[in-house]
Order: structure tokens, then sequence, then C-alpha cells
């Protein structure tokens, strides 16, 4: 069983590390807790950093689970990947996905 992967990235606008999701080996599922305060308006959804993106890329991350509240919103990475948006709203590069293109697979 492989360990669980915390994954660090630099916020520009904080001016510090934070930390990005966890990225679970076994499943190739990389998770983000966000609050809905984090929607982006101007793309519908949320982002995840573009350096953060390009690491999941090299470790052959599968799925990305988005957990809002009690709701766990999950799309396959290459999706997100190929189909997101990358801008930068003043956190540095992310690369954005609508929420309305993602699976609930899970309400707690």
């Amino acid at each position: 069983m492989s360990k669980t992967i915390k994954i660090i990235t630099f916020d520009t606008q904080k001016n510090k590390d934070v930390v990005a999701g966890f990225y679970y080996p076994d499943s190739g599922n990389f998770e983000k807790k966000v609050k809905q305060s984090n929607y982006m308006l101007k793309e519908s959804g949320y982002g995840i950093q573009n350096e953060v993106m390009r690491r999941l890329s090299q470790v052959g991350c599968q799925f990305i689970s988005v957990l809002i509240d009690n709701k766990i919103y999950r799309t396959r990475f290459t999706e997100w990947f190929h189909q997101g948006n990358i801008k930068n709203y003043g956190h540095g590069l992310q690369n954005f996905y609508p929420l309305e293109l993602m699976t609930l697979v899970k309400e707690k």
C-alpha cells in the first residue's frame, strides 16, 4: 500500500507555500478540498495550480476529486488537464475546470 502524498505549491498572492491537495497513488486520485468561496465565477468552476497539474501528470494521476462541503465531485485527470482553461487571477497560473462538467459521486 502506497502512502498519501501531500502536494504543496507556492501561492504568489499569499506569498507562501499552501497545500494544493492530496494524491493517493493506489487509486491514482488527487483530492482537493475547497470552500464555496473559492468558486471562480468567471470560469464557472475551480482551479488547480498549473505546476501541480504538471506534477500530477508526471506521476500518472487518473482522477481529480473536488470536496465541497458535504459533496464530492470527480472528473478524469486527462479531461481537466486538456480541457481546462489556464488563467492567472493573482494566485499564479491555474488550470480551471467547470463544476458542471464534473460528476457528483458522493453527498455526505
